[in-house]
């Protein structure tokens, strides 16, 4: 594990709920040294605007502050939240993106952060990069329409099932309605830092994927189960707060009040975007009465049947509501001088941090001298069946190529080396999928766990005639 202790305009409730997710693409190559731009992508919570977006070195440097080998990857988020990071991190890192404004509340945009590669930087990709389990990703897997991950852009699909849109709801209201809640209690002249800031909000996300990372598909799918989890979460967010934070005292009895009706909201939303009368029945009072109510994982539910009016406005006054409710049991003093944050354990996953590919003119093709593929981590290799073992990075079934003729053949030093036959002049692209419970390549250690996001770089081989080819370094 590491200790980290540092210090977005579609206007539909999608925007406004899913604060978790969006999308990247994939970066290019250059030839010789150039350095090529680096993974591209949304920072979300209603897109946030005017983000400083970096990759953050987690091997070494102060976590949450741009340390000098940093600055090459800063970039700043547009009107719409989309960055691309100057080039990809030759290190170990996490995508952070930190300030801005959220541009659909008009309000500061939390400090947020996604693995290396991601094709989002939101709430739900903060979560996942704190369930140290490696087990919340595969969980949300269920709930998520085919072929959607937790950091799909959620955008550019025909909609969620209902029961992902009812966590994506509960879990983003109740986060945003705490921080809320503890930001309306801070009175005038108290001055409460930015790097607390963030570590009070990294706190919260934290035991909230703690607990959730704890529940089954089915009881992030039932409102009772989810409501009695996330006061679970909230619980031990709260008290956690408290005692990293002594300015600041929070009665964890809120925890209840936050997650019950975070959840009999989204309840409501998702039944009126479906028409499922037992939803919009349920209420902050019974919400965690069992046995609840089950919510489809099936299906789609579409942005033209959740935004309506009633169901941004409903939205939007529960969070209000219940956080000036809260706030009046809150204190809050201004930040002691010295104040040092509680470190922050993030799961270990593994990230590529390079890829190199040497060729040399052959005809009208390309022979290929060397093409090395470069983790962060020492990843399994021969286990349990040698190099055909299911998240062996040796394991040809882990690699995606737009061109065939190219096969792992070696490992060593965190690097893998392929062999590959003549390539021609284009594009040549390589995928290495997301890893699942099934596939894909796993890091040694425990609990062992493998690449969250799918990873795809794209050469661009010039076109060559006779001999003219010469050798090309990509990168």
């Amino acid at each position: 594990m590491v200790q980290i202790c540092k210090k977005a305009s579609t206007h539909t409730l999608i925007a406004l709920l899913i604060a978790p997710l969006i999308g990247c693409g994939s970066s290019g190559s250059t030839i010789a040294s150039n350095s090529s731009a680096g993974p591209s992508g949304k920072s979300i919570q209603g897109p946030i605007k005017g983000a400083t977006i970096w990759g953050d070195g987690l091997s070494s440097g102060t976590r949450f502050s741009i340390d000098s080998a940093e600055q090459g990857t800063q970039t700043t988020t547009s009107d719409g939240g989309s960055y691309t990071l100057k080039t990809t991190p030759s290190y170990k890192y996490v995508i952070v993106s930190q300030g801005g404004t959220d541009t659909l509340t008009l309000k500061p945009a939390n400090t947020m952060i996604a693995p290396g590669g991601a094709k989002a930087v939101s709430p739900l990709t903060t979560l996942v990069m704190l369930d140290t389990t490696g087990k919340l990703a595969t969980t949300l897997s269920a709930l998520l329409p085919g072929g959607a991950s937790f950091d799909s852009d959620f955008t550019a699909i025909s909609g969620l099932s209902p029961s992902a849109l009812m966590f994506i709801t509960s879990v983003t209201s109740a986060v945003t309605t705490l921080n809320l809640a503890i930001a309306d209690a801070t009175k005038p002249g108290t001055q409460v830092s930015t790097l607390q800031q963030n570590a009070i909000n990294m706190t919260v996300f934290s035991q909230l994927a703690l607990t959730l990372s704890s529940l089954s598909p089915a009881d992030l799918s039932n409102t009772a189960t989810l409501s009695k989890g996330l006061a679970t979460g909230l619980t031990n967010a709260i008290s956690s707060v408290v005692s990293t934070n002594p300015n600041i005292t929070v009665p964890t009895d809120i925890a209840k009040t936050i997650a019950d009706s975070s959840v009999a909201t989204a309840a409501n939303v998702v039944g009126n975007a479906t028409g499922d009368t037992n939803l919009k029945n349920v209420k902050v009072s019974t919400v965690e009465t069992l046995p609840g109510v089950t919510v489809s994982t099936t299906g789609t539910v579409t942005e033209s049947a959740v935004i309506t009016g009633a169901n941004l406005t409903l939205v939007v006054n529960t969070i209000t509501n219940t956080a000036n409710t809260a706030s009046a049991s809150i204190t809050v003093t201004s930040t002691p001088s010295g104040y040092t944050p509680p470190p922050i354990t993030i799961a270990n996953n593994p990230t590529v941090t390079a890829y190199s590919l040497i060729i040399t003119g052959n005809g009208n093709a390309y022979s290929v001298k060397t093409f090395t593929i470069a983790f962060s981590d020492d990843m399994v290799a021969t286990q349990s069946g040698g190099t055909n073992y299911a998240h062996s990075v040796l394991n040809p079934s882990n690699y995606t190529f737009s061109q065939s003729g190219c096969s792992p053949t070696s490992y060593a030093s965190n690097t893998v080396t392929f062999t590959c036959s003549d390539l021609k002049p284009g594009t040549f692209s390589v995928t290495i999928p997301h890893a699942t419970a099934t596939g894909g390549v796993w890091a040694n250690g425990n609990p062992p766990l493998g690449l969250l996001v799918d990873n795809t770089k794209t050469f661009t081989l010039p076109f060559i005639t006779g001999s003219s080819g010469g050798t090309y370094n990509l990168f």
